[in-house]
């Protein structure tokens, strides 16, 4: 039997990937949901959930859609991603109980090809140590201990996407520089996560630049993080995504001209921040800061 190649990813991506994959070869068609309907015998709204990734098309649906779209040499494809959208498993569900809003966060990730991250308040997941995270879970006062040593599991485990064989991430940060002072923690805690910085600004898949607090004002300045994440090739037609921190529940954008603008925005903040040997000395200087 032959074996899904996106089985190991998850079945959030998988889903969005197809029901975009579907939209777009409709569009390109020249079709409305309500036509396509009407050619399988269903109701428009089962196109629309079979486009949203809130249902997966059964197999004789699938196939019909895409031989009416005109996109046969794509079937094998598509079936692949059905395929491990209902076979695929979330990790991190063994692990955690991870609210909804973060659970679909944590499926994109897992999936992305490369995720350009702004952070003003604290670093961002991907980059904290244990500790460090362990704190910041402390600090909201909501979470047991039991539910801190799941959440702090499931962040470590989130860097797999860095080093995993097949496909591995790319991470650019722009850091604000008051992130490196803003302690979380006791002075052991930051000075452990700054050196930990100091190893990661070296990785070869991660791109770790300072935005000092002398840098004035610049095009292209926020006052609140986001992080903008990209997806592999072959996930046909999956558009980036940018996700939002705001205060409740964040905000995803995938709009071309939403996503054009955070493309830019993070290019003028890559601008504006202190390059890579300039970066590395303020961590150090923070760093010593730490220690006193």
């Amino acid at each position: 039997m032959t074996t899904s190649p996106f089985l190991t990813s998850s079945p959030i991506l998988l889903r969005r990937s197809l029901g975009i994959g579907l939209a777009n070869l409709r569009q390109r068609a020249g079709l409305h949901q309500r036509e396509a309907a009407e050619r399988l015998s269903v109701q428009r709204a089962t196109i629309g959930h079979y486009e949203s990734g809130r249902n997966l098309p059964s197999v004789g649906d699938l196939e019909a859609l895409l031989r009416l779209y005109g996109a046969e040499d794509q079937i094998e494809h598509f079936r692949a991603l059905r395929d491990g959208a209902r076979r695929g498993e979330n990790w991190w569900q063994k692990i955690a109980q991870i609210p909804s809003w973060f659970d679909h966060y944590l499926g994109l990730e897992s999936g992305a090809a490369s995720i350009d991250s702004f952070d003003t308040m604290y670093l961002p997941g991907l980059l904290q140590t244990e500790a460090y995270a362990e704190a910041m879970f402390h600090a909201h006062q909501r979470f047991q201990d039991d539910q801190i040593h799941q959440l702090v599991r499931v962040r470590r485990q989130r860097r797999h996407i860095l080093d995993r064989e097949e496909r591995p991430a790319q991470l650019r940060v722009v850091l604000d520089e008051s992130v490196l002072y803003r302690r979380q923690g006791d002075r052991d805690v930051m000075q452990a996560q700054l050196r930990a910085l100091l190893d990661d600004i070296e990785h070869e898949r991660i791109t770790l630049r300072i935005l000092p607090l002398d840098v004035g004002s610049f095009s292209g300045q926020h006052d609140h993080p986001f992080k903008l994440l990209t997806f592999p090739e072959n996930m046909i037609g999956d558009q980036p995504v940018v996700y939002v921190e705001l205060l409740g529940e964040p905000k995803y954008y995938e709009e071309a001209g939403e996503i054009e603008l955070y493309q830019q925005a993070m290019a003028d903040l890559l601008n504006a921040a202190a390059d890579l040997r300039d970066s590395r000395t303020l961590v150090e200087r923070a760093a010593k800061e730490a220690a006193k």
